[in-house]
């Protein structure tokens, strides 16, 4: 396999070392250096905070780069600068650059840089090179070893809501889940921190040491338009763009840092109005929401939005889950849905060899109580779906995201 198609592939590999990633970013020139860093890390919410920041900071005449993960086509979804994905042949420039380098450094480690690695040091040679002045960078698993930690400073640290996931890499408790992403604070760090449970809080409290610290209270909420929370800017409302209870918490992190780097209540206003986050919540037809949520705290925003906007008649929930998460618990919060009429349409996640069985997903939701049917793909599901619902749900994997919209 050649360079670029190595970086592109999935990495079923996963690396929580820093050694590599850094000693190609040093040989890169440290590109991240040359940018003001907004680091996010947490369990659920780092994509929405991601895009209402860097929303904000265009509309405030800022340069904005971001990074995030998991890619929702190829790579080039994961690195954009003001909203707009790099282009293929950009990406393929870089990895021109970065081929050399990555050898290099799999002479001197014994071990080539991974995929997310490289794809990460991409974006910030992308970044510094397209003159950017921001960069807001999501981790892509906890913290402490995740790529993008790699980095020498950040000016912010933003830490979401933090749960149980990824317990045979972060830990089996939330205090040590917790410490793992907090390890993303620098020296220049001034941190927010999402309002949660006591553990979280003082154990980023704890790590945050004489740093600037904030916890950051969810926006007042004024009402709701369907699944959109609407909300008070002191003398103003915004009505969210992105649906779900949850994104007051997020929509308020993100208010909070961009009012700490000097922008407005109109830049804010627009931020949390216009900011868009595909494959979490998003309407993709009539009556059809794509919804990433994959673990237990996920699933249960997703039914406390569902039950404050009443929604009424048929619902069907179709899931495609990894084999390694802890799909049990997760689906176990459907039974808080007010509304009893659901049903379950249990799918594999073809793109992904991680992938639960179908067959092991229906049996688990049968063992809830659940009614569910099995399906050889998603797309076979959401068609006979949308035949026997009055509203559907895609939730589990993002990886779905592809095989449903294309």
């Amino acid at each position: 396999m050649d360079f670029k198609s190595y970086a592109k592939s999935y990495q079923n590999t996963i690396c929580l070392e820093l050694d590599r990633v850094k000693a190609l970013l040093a040989k890169c020139g440290n590109p991240d250096s040359k940018l003001e860093i907004v680091h996010v890390a947490g369990t659920n919410g780092k994509g929405s905070v991601c895009s209402f920041i860097c929303e904000g900071l265009a509309f405030d005449g800022k340069k904005c780069g971001r990074f995030s993960s998991p890619e929702l086509f190829d790579v080039t979804d994961t690195i954009s600068i003001n909203s707009k994905s790099i282009t293929s042949s950009e990406l393929d420039s870089l990895y021109e650059y970065l081929a050399p380098l990555c050898s290099e450094v799999e002479d001197e480690y014994g071990k080539a840089p991974s995929q997310f690695e490289i794809n990460f040091a991409a974006a910030l040679c992308y970044f510094a090179d397209s003159g950017c002045t921001h960069a807001v960078i999501e981790c892509g698993m906890g913290g402490l070893g995740d790529a993008t930690n790699a980095i020498g400073d950040s000016s912010v640290s933003v830490i979401t809501k933090v749960s149980l996931d990824h317990e045979a890499y972060l830990g089996d408790t939330v205090q040590k889940i917790a410490a793992n992403k907090c390890a993303i604070f620098k020296k220049s760090s001034s941190v927010f921190v999402a309002d949660q449970s006591a553990d979280v809080i003082d154990t980023a409290k704890a790590m945050a040491g004489d740093r600037p610290f904030r916890v950051v209270a969810p926006l007042p909420f004024l009402s709701t338009d369907g699944m959109h929370q609407i909300v008070s800017l002191g003398n103003e409302s915004a009505r969210l763009s992105l649906a779900g209870i949850h994104q007051r918490a997020n929509a308020s992190l993100a208010a909070s840092v961009l009012k700490f780097m000097g922008a407005g209540v109109e830049c804010i206003k627009y931020a949390l109005e216009h900011a868009r986050n595909r494959a979490r919540l998003e309407r993709i037809d009539d009556n059809v929401y794509f919804d990433g949520a994959h673990n237990p705290d996920g699933i249960m925003s997703l039914i406390q939005t569902i039950n404050q906007a009443d929604i009424k008649g048929k619902i069907i929930f179709a899931a495609g889950f990894m084999a390694d998460k802890d799909y049990k618990r997760a689906l176990s919060c459907l039974d808080e849905l007010n509304n009893r009429n659901f049903e379950l349409y249990t799918t594999p996640v073809l793109s992904n060899p991680r992938s639960e069985s179908a067959e092991a997903l229906a049996e688990c939701a049968r063992s809830l109580g659940f009614r569910a049917k099995e399906f050889d793909n998603i797309r076979s599901a959401l068609e006979m779906a949308k035949t026997n619902a009055d509203t559907v749900f895609v939730i589990g994997s993002l990886y779905m995201y592809k095989e449903v919209m294309i």
